[in-house]
């Protein structure tokens, strides 16, 4: 090559003999640092998430609240049967 790619040329030294040519330090006074650790945002919990989590721990969920800030709140314990009569079902039917 006639040097038109000084970039590529430099590359091909560094990787023969492990520096720049023009560069006049030491191999041990080049300083090298960590790569810096990605952020990583996490996931906020949704409702749905929540109940699987607590359905695959076998935990019964009395009651789920979804606060303003998107937090979840549950609420455990044994769950509350009601006993349906069939004027509270006609009730409900006529209201939805």
């Amino acid at each position: 090559m006639d040097g038109r790619d000084d970039a590529w040329q430099a590359f091909i030294e560094f990787s023969k003999r492990g520096f720049v040519p023009g560069d006049d330090r030491e191999r041990w006074d080049i300083e090298t640092f960590p790569p810096k650790q990605k952020r990583m945002r996490k996931s906020p919990m949704t409702l749905a998430r929540a109940m699987q989590q607590a359905s695959a721990a076998g935990v019964a969920v009395n009651s789920a609240t979804v606060n303003a800030d998107g937090s979840v709140t549950l609420t455990f314990g044994k769950p509350v049967t009601a006993q349906v009569s069939d004027e509270t079902s006609e009730d409900l039917r006529r209201l939805l």
